[in-house]
């Protein structure tokens, strides 16, 4: 159950403020169904369209696994794209049918593992991404995932042991990106900004996010180096996807 707060009125007295906090009980649903507020969306938004069309989906069959993983997944962007949590919350009750366990799709378990990660729950983030693991060695996804928390948490011995991993099983520019970003974060920038940009430049089928994510790393190894231009043009590509 998601609660929104509003902004109050004016206090207009300390003793009717009392008094009011006195005689007025807290509303509180007998269902965590109720919709206590809708968002308002802008006409003809065509992600407010695209998240009603999964919501649909996933109403007409609760038990429908892949539904379930779209939707969270489609809220998981959003929050990403535009940091707000509330979709984070909203993922996690598309997934609650589907607990963290062995038996759980591993695409519901790398989306937990993000949620978790998400809220900086790192330790049971990546208890989920095992999970996945165990029943899917070659996701990749959740390998990833690994490299990235590792990274966050300086351990960068082990994120380069999680991209040679990675590169057993991913494309050529995941495995390069794995390696690069851990490289260029350990001391030599210049030599990992030349391997991803090289292997950025033999792919012309990059999805949206991940390019622009490729970019934004770019960016930062070359601003590293000195090369503002360079820097600048990635920035810039990025924003221009």
């Amino acid at each position: 159950m998601k609660i929104l707060r509003i902004p109050g009125f004016a206090v207009l007295g300390a003793a009717l403020v009392a008094s009011q906090q006195a005689s007025a009980a807290p509303y509180l649903p007998r269902d965590d169904a109720v919709v206590l507020e809708t968002l308002p969306g802008r006409p003809g938004d065509p992600a407010a369209t695209e998240l009603r069309r999964l919501r649909a989906a996933v109403v007409a069959d609760t038990h429908n696994a892949e539904a379930a993983a779209r939707l969270a997944r489609r809220y998981f962007d959003t929050a990403m794209a535009e940091g707000d949590p509330r979709y984070v919350g909203y993922a996690q009750a598309a997934l609650r049918p589907w607990p963290e366990s062995a038996a759980t799709p591993p695409k519901i378990l790398v989306l937990h593992g993000m949620l978790r990660q998400y809220r900086h729950d790192f330790a049971r983030g990546m208890a989920d991404f095992d999970l996945a693991l165990k029943t899917d060695p070659a996701n990749t996804e959740a390998r990833a995932w690994r490299a990235a928390i590792l990274m966050v948490q300086a351990d960068y011995a082990a994120a380069r042991r999680e991209c040679a991993l990675l590169a057993e099983n991913a494309t050529e520019l995941h495995a390069t990106a794995c390696s690069a970003y851990v490289e260029a974060t350990t001391g030599d920038a210049r030599a990992a900004y030349g391997r991803l940009a090289a292997a950025l430049a033999r792919r012309s089928d990059v999805e949206p996010g991940f390019r622009v994510w490729i970019l934004t790393r770019l960016a930062e190894m070359a601003w590293r180096t000195g090369d503002l231009a360079a820097a600048e043009r990635h920035f810039r590509a990025g924003h221009q996807r």
